[in-house]
């Protein structure tokens, strides 16, 4: 969890935050990042980057 946050630094607030927490995310198959931060933490720290880096079009 300190990880992910990191990762966001100031870029959410709290409720920001937990609604990313518990919202479906494309980057882990469509799973809420709530649901497999236990099992797949490094996921969900690569889930957080691209949600920080933003869309890139090319």
């Amino acid at each position: 969890m300190t990880d992910v946050l990191k990762v966001f630094g100031s870029s959410k607030d709290g409720w920001a935050l937990a609604f990313w927490f518990a919202s479906v995310n494309s980057y882990l198959g469509g799973a809420r990042p709530l649901d497999v931060l236990q099992s797949h933490p490094k996921r969900v720290i690569e889930a957080a980057e691209a949600e920080v880096e933003g869309v890139a079009h090319g």
